[in-house]
């Protein structure tokens, strides 16, 4: 095959691609962050990969999309978070808790597998899992089936995974502002972006995208048994299917 055949297949890229070219993506919410996104936002039918401490807002700067895509009218899945998902917060920002699907398995082989089936079936708009780092060769497999089922696949690691080659087409460092008094500021790194070379940092506020205080403040999600408690109080159970 010949050079402009290979870039003829669809998961061959170009630095310097045009959004058309990249392929859909779905707004983050932030003009700033979409501005540095090929195609300005989260992208559609692929990997992305966010690095972040634990309660530095990270799964909060996905809430816009979600609300975006209650229209589909598919499953929104939290493949073993950390917490189960606060029912207050989702509905604050506007998602819809009759398409999230909360999903609890034992170990990180489970957790992949639960990740893949997710996301080849076509039935999720989002698929979201928690890890360390996987082997390459599984994020290859989850890059795959994202594209199989048109899907958002978004994977939350540490901030000291190594960061070596990988398949997804954005991964992000988030990290709380050195020294400001503001705990909803950020500074954003866009490691890596298909279609452009890393960039940032850049400083945006999470503010508006933060939980009630009634979850933890900044990851949109509480502990079990407080969710649990606090369920029972008002006669309804946590979020899970």
């Amino acid at each position: 095959m010949n050079l402009d055949g290979l870039f003829e297949r669809a998961r061959i890229w170009r630095g310097g691609e045009t959004p058309s070219a990249i392929g859909a993506t779905v707004p983050t919410g932030m003009a700033d962050l979409d501005a540095l996104l090929p195609g300005g936002g989260w992208p559609r039918g692929a990997l992305s990969e966010v690095m972040a401490e634990e309660g530095h807002g990270a799964l909060s700067l996905l809430m816009p999309m979600l609300a975006r895509l209650n229209a589909e009218d598919r499953w929104f899945a939290f493949i073993a978070p950390p917490y189960l998902p606060c029912a207050y917060a989702l509905t604050a920002h506007g998602v819809d808790l009759a398409q999230v699907l909360y999903v609890s398995l034992r170990n990180d082989p489970e957790k992949l597998w639960g990740l893949e089936q997710c996301l080849r079936s076509g039935a999720c708009a989002v698929v979201l899992g928690w890890f360390p780092q996987p082997p390459v060769r599984h994020l290859r497999r989850l890059q795959l089936a994202a594209g199989n089922g048109d899907s958002i696949a978004c994977l939350f690691y540490p901030p000291d995974i190594d960061e070596c080659s990988t398949p997804a087409a954005l991964r992000i460092q988030v990290a709380r502002v050195d020294g400001d008094a503001d705990p909803t500021r950020v500074t954003i790194r866009i490691v890596k972006r298909r279609g452009g070379w890393p960039c940032g940092p850049i400083t945006v506020s999470l503010r508006s995208f933060m939980a009630s205080p009634e979850c933890s403040p900044h990851t949109g999600a509480e502990p079990a048994d407080r969710q649990a408690a606090r369920g029972q109080s008002h006669g309804q159970g946590p979020v899970t299917s």
